[in-house]
């Protein structure tokens, strides 16, 4: 039997039209056959917004069928106002549109590996797949030979009994998405599924995201939560329990900007002009205190750099403490510990160089005000050590 693998993506610089058929339409609410909508890809096979700019930074969206939204026109779907919002907000930033009907997370872990890394994406946003509830009823799972739901493109495919889901299986395949992501450098946000039709197999599957996630401390973006105080609208808001039209698109994509983005984007854009450096000294500290306020919900990516002229120093460590006057429920870091005498904190050591710089950063759950604090642990007295250190944020 002769096998490749599935990559459920679309083609590069492609355009096609596309139509609900009759049967679908008839079964689905504010659609009609008779209307086609248009998709087109740009060189890498995502879903084209419809605006030409030269981007500074790209975000990347990825999922199946809701986030591909296909039945709503080109400048409405929630990507092209999601660009929007940024362009309009001074933020050249370009959203790619990785959704595909059928995906399920371990077609979304293929395109990934496959496209995403190699498209210069700092940020990623995985959105949960309603077809993965189908694939793990399968006793094969996610690797079944169904028609539907088979990562395999086969001469010939079978059908299979359903069970349960398997659940383990949907927590393995989120953590290798979670690896792949961060050890290819980029920032991985989980999101849930909006619910708004009542759809129970939606249901378990976001719970067992936000389980997933609260076990891990891996960032969520709730968007199933956010988008709640529509749910008495749900039936004027999406095509069935699953799809969203026009109007669920900008509700999406204002939720997801003014959650995720907004207030990160204002820090980024002023951040030079609003921090001041303090320096203290004595035998074996160097501190440096910076305060920053934040007002984003979910969380932040801090990147530290720090330049330091080490003249002798020797088996040195940087301390970075992270302090609130709320309280910091988590964060995100292979290193970040947490102690009750240093509370939220990363060491760092400092190799024996002439002049070096280091770079670490960490995700942090904001409160309305977050102080970092930084000291540099010597044996030696030397004057000006750090020279030169600021934080910047990046997405």
């Amino acid at each position: 039997m002769k096998r490749a693998i599935k990559l459920r993506e679309h083609g590069i610089l492609a355009s096609q039209i596309v139509n609900p058929s009759e049967k679908y339409a008839e079964s689905k609410r504010h659609l009609s056959h008779r209307y086609a909508y248009q998709i087109q890809t740009d060189e890498l096979g995502f879903i084209y917004s419809g605006r030409d700019f030269k981007p500074v930074n790209s975000v990347c969206f990825i999922g199946d069928s809701f986030v591909e939204n296909k039945f709503v026109d080109c400048e409405s779907r929630w990507h092209s106002v999601l660009e929007k919002l940024f362009l309009e907000n001074g933020n050249k930033i370009r959203v790619l549109n990785a959704g595909y009907s059928g995906a399920t997370s371990l077609n979304i872990l293929n395109t990934i590996i496959n496209k995403v890394v190699n498209s210069n994406v700092r940020t990623l946003i995985y959105v949960l797949s309603s077809n993965d509830y189908g694939a793990l009823r399968y006793h094969e799972g996610y690797w079944n030979k169904t028609k539907n739901h088979s990562n395999l493109l086969l001469s010939e495919y079978v059908e299979e009994e359903r069970g349960k889901p398997n659940k383990d299986m949907f927590r393995a395949m989120l953590k290798s998405i979670y690896d792949l992501s961060r050890n290819f450098g980029m920032e991985l946000y989980f999101s849930t599924y909006p619910n708004l039709c009542d759809n129970k197999a939606l249901m378990e599957l976001n719970d067992w995201l936000r389980e997933f996630c609260d076990e891990n401390d891996y960032p969520l973006v709730d968007m199933d939560l956010l988008m709640q105080p529509y749910v008495e609208q749900g039936q004027e808001l999406f095509h069935d329990k699953l799809h969203m039209n026009e109007k669920a698109s900008k509700i999406f994509s204002e939720i997801i900007y003014d959650n995720l983005f907004k207030n990160r984007y204002t820090i980024q854009k002023n951040l030079l002009q609003q921090i001041s450096v303090n320096k203290t000294e004595s035998d074996s500290w160097r501190c440096v205190l910076r305060n920053q306020n934040f007002n984003s919900s979910i969380y932040t990516s801090v990147s530290v750099i720090i330049d330091i002229n080490n003249h002798g120093l020797f088996a040195d460590r940087l301390l970075i403490q992270l302090t609130s006057s709320n309280p910091i429920n988590g964060g995100l870091h292979n290193n970040l510990l947490f102690s009750e005498e240093l509370g939220w904190h990363i060491w760092v050591n400092i190799p024996k160089f002439e002049h070096l710089q280091i770079r670490t950063g960490f995700n942090i759950q904001m409160v309305e005000d977050l102080n970092i604090n930084m000291c540099l642990e010597s044996k030696s007295n030397i004057a000006e050590v750090i020279h030169d250190i600021y934080v910047e944020y990046i997405i």
